[in-house]
């Protein structure tokens, strides 16, 4: 299920010459042999690495711990350049980060050298078009006289596990009667084509110059560039295998591509803080259709990355409670997949509630609606200690808004206020922000149906 391994190498060295202080570590680069190696400071309790695709944000993060002597880092994309920096982990603090290292795993899985092309005679039999969910790649007479075409480096092609795939293959006219073509594709990057990796086996009969097929990528894949072989040969000689040597007095032609299989828990996806107040911190997120729950975690800005408190919920939102006062905390969500999970993304620094802020006094005391669930409109009982100007605004869960901004003065007691013409939005939970004059801000789910 993974990609390729990073493996990064601490040397613990211990001398009376060695710096007391919380400093970043020394690093040495072997950059044909992707290691990173660093000494650490004598003090260092445990070292963080943070990793990013180059010149993106964020960065993901890795907690080491102090006399882990190799960390294997296997979640890296092939063929995509790298930023990674380490920082040392002291008793009471932590130093700054490293300077930016440069990494670039190799195209291994598809460039390197596989098992042996069948070697064919193309003059009579070979491939003209090859089309895959709707990309095309147009080949004409192949000359090289071993009958082997190499289209890998191209890396449009993009799938997800589970995903269809339509193929359209077109050949030249042949003499020939019923040629046949087998496609294979290295879902285990083992350097090979097993027997369970021939995807199509398409036969052209009766002339015909076109055919077509269907496959699925399978749940097993390994995401990263996987490489694709496609075969053609008179049906006089059978199938010829993907590997097969000796096989030069056979009519044919041999294509090679790479393909991407993608990890579709690892997508990026936004999050928002919608409040902070009395009873905790409420995020929501956006939706990750793939996800079946998603993790959470949380601390103090100040505590260490052992630190971290971990929470799960089913759904894109959750309300963090039992913050400290006045305490800057930060906050991460990641995506909990049928296969996999992805990284821990959108982290988000916030100040929990302050109790002697000068929007400690609450003037919104209760909130409800009917009807609810609703398909069009619905109307709000807001009860308020005092009159008050407030702001209403019907919002989706990554905080988007679904509509005008509503301005209303509320008067002592209960009031009555009705939203209007939200037939056109989609099916789903959407809250109500209402913020007062102090600047206290309230939140009221409600379900809209169709």
């Amino acid at each position: 299920m993974k990609r390729i391994i990073l493996i990064l190498t601490l040397f613990i060295v211990y001398g009376s010459h060695a710096s007391a202080q919380c400093d970043p570590p020394s690093i040495l680069w072997d950059e044909e042999g992707l290691i990173i190696n660093w000494i650490p400071k004598t003090n260092a309790t445990g070292h963080t690495l943070q990793y990013r695709e180059s010149g993106t944000f964020p960065w993901t993060t890795v907690d080491i711990p102090e006399f882990t002597s190799t960390f294997s880092l296997s979640i890296l994309d092939q063929c995509i350049e790298y930023d990674i920096r380490v920082r040392t982990i002291c008793d009471d603090e932590q130093s700054g980060f490293s300077g930016i290292y440069n990494a670039r795993p190799q195209c291994f899985t598809c460039f390197e050298d596989y098992c042996e092309v069948p070697d064919l005679f193309p003059n009579s039999i070979h491939i003209t078009s090859f089309t895959i969910n709707g990309i095309t790649n147009t080949s004409t007479f192949n000359s090289d006289p071993d009958g082997y075409d190499d289209f890998r480096g191209s890396l449009e092609r993009r799938y997800e596990p589970g995903e269809q795939v339509n193929v359209s293959i077109e050949i030249a006219e042949s003499s020939f009667g019923a040629p046949i073509l087998g496609m294979y594709i290295d879902y285990n990057r083992n350097f090979i084509y097993d027997e369970d990796e021939e995807v199509l086996e398409l036969v052209f009969e009766n002339g015909s110059l076109v055919e077509t097929g269907t496959f699925f990528i399978p749940e097993t894949a390994l995401f990263g560039i996987n490489r694709l072989r496609l075969v053609v040969a008179s049906a006089f000689n059978g199938i010829v295998e993907p590997c097969e040597e000796n096989t030069t007095s056979f009519s044919g032609e041999v294509e090679e591509y790479c393909i991407v299989i993608e990890n579709p828990c690892d997508l990026a996806f936004a999050a928002e803080l919608i409040t902070v107040d009395q009873q905790g911190a409420f995020f929501t997120w956006e939706e990750l259709e793939i996800a079946a729950a998603y993790n959470i975690r949380y601390k103090k800005t100040s505590e260490s990355e052992a630190d971290w408190t971990d929470l799960s919920s089913l759904e894109p939102e959750i309300l963090l409670g039992n913050l400290d006062e006045c305490t800057e905390y930060e906050f991460e969500v990641r995506g909990v997949c049928p296969f996999d999970t992805s990284a821990y993304k959108n982290k988000i620094i916030f100040d929990s509630f302050c109790a002697t802020s000068t929007n400690e006094v609450k003037i919104i005391e209760s909130i409800s609606s009917y009807p609810n669930p609703w398909s069009s409109d619905f109307t709000l009982t807001i009860q308020s200690s005092e009159a008050t100007e407030v702001t209403l605004e019907l919002i989706n869960n990554t905080g988007q808004s679904m509509g005008q901004t509503i301005y209303q003065r509320l008067s002592q007691g209960k009031n009555k206020i009705q939203l209007q013409d939200y037939s056109s939005i989609p099916s789903g939970l959407y809250l109500v922000k209402i913020m007062d004059d102090n600047g206290n801000v309230d939140f009221y789910k409600t379900l809209k149906i169709q």
